[in-house]
C-alpha cells in the first residue's frame, strides 16, 4: 500500500486494496473480540455464554 502511494499508482487500484486491508483488519477484530469473550469472560460460567451469543452476532454483523 505505502508502494503504490509512492509511485502515484492507479486511485481505483489504491481504494481496492484499501478496502481489502480494511476488511482482513475486521476480521481479525472479530475474531479476537470473539476468543477473548469465550475464553476470558464466559469461560467459567455457561449463563454467560448464552448470554453473549446476541452480543457476538452484533458484533461480527457490525465488523463485517
Amino acid at each position: 500500500m505505502e508502494k503504490a502511494l509512492e509511485v502515484d499508482a492507479d486511485c481505483d487500484a489504491v481504494l481496492q486494496q484499501a478496502a481489502s486491508i480494511r476488511g482482513a483488519v475486521q476480521g481479525l477484530m472479530s475474531l479476537l473480540l470473539e476468543d477473548h469473550l469465550r475464553e476470558h469472560v464466559a469461560a467459567s460460567n455457561p449463563k454467560a455464554m448464552k448470554e453473549l451469543e446476541p452480543v457476538m452476532a452484533v458484533l461480527r454483523s457490525y465488523l463485517r
